[in-house]
Parts: structure tokens; sequence; C-alpha cells
């Protein structure tokens, strides 16, 4: 798997943003995704964001 993102010439500067996911703790996993909304999309409001568990293999 690719660990970049291919952006063409003369394409806008994109902000980069580390990401880490502990998923040994499931609340601390919301706290981070909700963590990054608030950059992605500030006006988001947190209380109506839901997010999906995968699927265990």
């Amino acid at each position: 798997m690719a660990n970049y993102i291919h952006v063409p010439p003369g394409s806008p500067e994109v902000p980069k943003l580390n990401v880490t996911v502990q998923d040994q703790e499931e609340h601390r996993c919301r706290e981070g995704a909700l963590s990054l909304l608030q950059h992605l999309r500030p006006h988001w409001d947190p209380q109506e964001v839901t997010l999906q568990k995968p699927l265990r293999k």
C-alpha cells in the first residue's frame, strides 16, 4: 500500500494532519476521531456525529 497521496502539479497546498488510532480503547478512538473532525469540519456539531465500528474478522 502506498504511503503518499498523489497531488497534481499546480494544486493548492493541502494541510497535513498526523493521525494515530488506538483501537484497544474504544472511547479514545471516538475522542481522536472527533478531534480530527474538529480540524476538518469545525462547523460540525460533535453531538450529531455518529461513528461506525469496523467489523471484526
